[in-house]
């Protein structure tokens, strides 16, 4: 439960003041605590390597969450625990960002496109490429999108965002980022998005807020109001009001948009009770909640366009693909393909 929601750092630090917590348990966790920071500083020296292949090839970049927030928020790069980069580039540089990765010893792990068509379907129904490296394993994420979900309103913030992003300076070291407003609200459409799996995630917002006033809260709601994304942020503050202590994030003039909001904030609360079973029933209720939350946020056409994204299944793409004349096909046998491939990696 701990390390699933990448607490371990958090746990750690309130448990070791008290002295009746059983020391072997602190020790693990000291222990995991360690493996966590020399990890980091792996990951920082692999993203400042990508800052400089990519300033090289002429291909700006923004890293998101993970480490640079990290530092943001809580002022060292090995305080949050990180799975992975996220790196963000505009889509023209797409092809070359992943020429570039490829030639540093990246490969691509799941959905790839070696064609026009493919590449077209990707970056109109997903956000991300995924690479592990050879030797350390560590996993990019080339982002084109901030999310899944390329509505008029989240693609005009993004352009929001990369137009206002700004740079982190630390000696020789130059990483650019989003700005803290920025940033507040992509942290909020990421953990609704994602029905936040995390708890470490609503850490990040709450420490936001701890070391800002209301005046930061008060550009974040008018921007967010502006890109009309403030759905994302009240459901973020009934989930924070729904913990024991936190203050009252919102005005009495925002009563309707909470009310609206009210529905998906029930669903992510039960996400949250659900994420630590792994159950075939309670995966099952996820799955349920999980498209919910795409109804209460984008409506049927949200639903219809989850279905059709998913169901051309992009995996099965390194298995067997039709060539770009006949590329309707891959959809009309996406299921087929799917099951042979699942087959052949069972014998």
């Amino acid at each position: 439960m701990i390390q699933q929601n990448r607490l371990e750092q958090v746990v750690y630090a309130k448990l070791k003041k008290i002295e009746s917590v059983d020391k072997t348990f602190i020790s693990i966790l000291n222990e995991i605590c360690n493996e966590i920071i020399f990890t980091n500083l792996e990951f920082l020296e692999k993203i400042i390597e990508i800052e400089k292949l990519f300033r090289e090839n002429k291909i700006q970049c923004i890293f998101l969450k993970g480490l640079i927030l990290s530092k943001q928020i809580y002022g060292n790069f090995t305080f949050r625990t990180c799975r992975d980069i996220d790196v963000l580039v505009d889509v023209s540089d797409l092809e070359v960002a992943k020429s570039v990765l490829i030639k540093a010893g990246f490969s691509i792990l799941g959905a790839n496109y070696n064609t026009v068509k493919q590449k077209k379907y990707l970056v109109e129904n997903f956000h991300h490429l995924n690479f592990i490296h050879e030797n350390s394993e560590i996993v990019v994420e080339l982002h084109w999108n901030i999310s899944p979900v390329h509505s008029l309103e989240i693609i005009k913030f993004q352009k929001e965002c990369i137009k206002n992003k700004e740079l982190l300076e630390i000696n020789s070291l130059k990483l650019f980022h989003l700005n803290d407003i920025d940033e507040f609200i992509f942290l909020c459409i990421h953990g609704c998005r994602h029905l936040w799996f995390r708890l470490f995630w609503l850490k990040d917002i709450q420490e936001y807020l701890n070391q800002n006033d209301d005046l930061f809260l008060k550009k974040v709601l008018e921007k967010a109001k502006l890109y009309k994304l403030e759905k994302y942020i009240f459901s973020t503050f009934e989930i924070l009001n729904s913990f024991e202590n936190s203050q009252n994030l919102y005005s009495q003039k925002d009563n309707e948009k909470i009310i609206q909001s009210g529905k998906l904030t029930k669903v992510a609360i039960s996400a949250i009770e659900k994420s630590s079973l792994f159950s075939e029933q309670s995966l099952l209720k996820m799955a349920f909640l999980h498209y919910k939350m795409i109804f209460l946020l984008d409506g049927f056409n949200g639903i219809f366009r989850e279905i059709y994204r998913r169901r051309i299944k992009p995996e099965n793409w390194n298995y067997f693909v039709f060539s770009d004349r006949f590329f309707r096909l891959n959809l009309v046998f996406s299921r087929s393909i799917w099951a042979l491939r699942k087959l052949k990696n069972k014998t």
